[in-house]
């Protein structure tokens, strides 16, 4: 019964370095009041993104675009995570008008 309740309690996913940068990005959007949605994909909130924030939204498509190399590419540069890591720091927003 223990190794039941061991096995299938309840477990915090474990991010990797991508998700944790792209995640910093999207958590300073969510001061403006623009929050990724569960179910929205990076490359559709990079659209919204782009669409609500037109000054920022090069910065953030840039952003999103390292995210998905580096997440989805089968053997991503190593590289592109320093820039998504840099990119993702440097990212600054101003809050919706």
């Amino acid at each position: 019964m223990l190794l039941a309740l061991y096995v299938f309690r309840k477990q915090t996913p474990v991010l990797d370095k991508a998700q944790i940068y792209y995640a910093r990005a999207c958590q300073k959007l969510a001061k403006t009041g623009l929050v990724k949605q569960d179910t929205e994909g990076a490359n559709d909130f990079a659209l919204r993104v782009s669409a609500e924030l037109p000054n920022i939204a090069g910065s953030f498509v840039h952003i999103t675009q390292l995210y998905v190399q580096v997440r989805y590419e089968k053997e991503p540069e190593a590289m592109n995570l320093e820039k998504l890591k840099a990119s993702a720091s440097d990212f600054r927003v101003s809050k919706k008008d």
